[in-house]
């Protein structure tokens, strides 16, 4: 696998100060979470959304190749810890809301991938309708339940409906 061909195969790809990002192939991506960069000639993905490396891999077509190390470990499949979650997802929030997910598609919701875990991500525009933060909801009633994108602020949701509001 060599970098000029992953790149290539990627969406949005943009310099970033010694690699790249690109929107993540494994998942339904609109910002850019995708990491990528090269060192002693292997290419380095990391998914900041939580994608695991061999699901962004499948998803641009690329095998792993298998180092000799690799191959004599013993991979183990991952368990789910006993009685923690696996996350959510926007068809269980929309039940437990009494919506429908279409409703809730329309207001910009989807599922996602946090940390390894389903979630809900639920977008925040501006007055203007500029994306200016990102909530992810990740359970109806553990903790946590929602977190905010890595640096963005939180905001009032619903903004970009002020100016049909106020008419």
């Amino acid at each position: 696998m060599d970098l000029k061909d992953v790149l290539s195969k990627l969406r949005g790809v943009k310099r970033q100060g010694d690699g790249y990002i690109a929107l993540c192939p494994a998942h339904d991506d609109h910002n850019p979470s995708l990491s990528i960069n090269e060192k002693d000639g292997k290419v380095l993905l990391h998914c900041f959304a939580g994608c695991e490396y061999t699901d962004i891999l499948k998803a641009v077509g690329v095998e792993r190749k298998r180092t000799k190390q690799s191959r004599s470990k013993k991979e183990k499949p991952k368990k789910q810890a006993e009685g923690k979650e696996t996350g959510l997802t926007l068809k269980v929030y929309a039940e437990a809301k009494a919506l429908s997910t279409d409703h809730l598609e329309s207001h910009g919701l989807e599922d996602c991938k946090h940390a390894k875990r389903n979630a809900v991500r639920f977008p925040y525009f501006d007055v203007d309708g500029n994306l200016v933060a990102t909530r992810y909801r990740l359970s109806m009633d553990g903790q946590p339940r929602f977190v905010w994108k890595t640096g963005d602020k939180p905001v009032l949701y619903g903004l970009w409906k002020i100016k049909e509001w106020i008419k």
